[in-house]
């Protein structure tokens, strides 16, 4: 029974050693402060050129080129476009609107007695 204390022992220091050990050279490794935002900034990516060439040289398995697919499919996109579509519009307007305090009378409109319900 004692050596089995002594074995479990040995195996719970060598852990601490182990897990010291690699906590010493994170922190070694790890830049500090200033050095760590020092990094150059990413330059921005050049346009892309020559996307219409590219799209007239690749082909698909039946030899159509890519622009000629996307101009197929193009009828598809006009027949459930929207031209009068003031979604987009809209939503950015909304945006700008201050909201309002909400009143704690109930709306009831002038002529609510004098309305006709029999309508056809």
């Amino acid at each position: 029974m004692g050596v089995a204390i002594v074995i479990i022992a040995v195996i719970v220091v060598a852990i601490a050693i182990a897990v010291a050990l690699v906590a010493r050279r994170k922190r070694q490794a790890r830049p500090v402060g200033a050095e760590a935002t020092s990094r150059p900034p990413r330059p921005e990516p050049e346009p892309m050129h020559g996307l219409e060439d590219a799209l007239n040289r690749i082909t698909d398995r039946s030899g159509a080129t890519m622009a000629d697919r996307l101009d197929a499919e193009a009828t598809h996109i006009d027949e459930i476009r929207v031209s009068d579509d003031t979604g987009p519009l809209l939503r950015r307007a909304l945006d700008h609107v201050t909201p309002h305090e909400p009143t704690t009378e109930p709306y009831e409109p002038d002529d609510a007695d004098d309305r006709d319900d029999t309508t056809a």
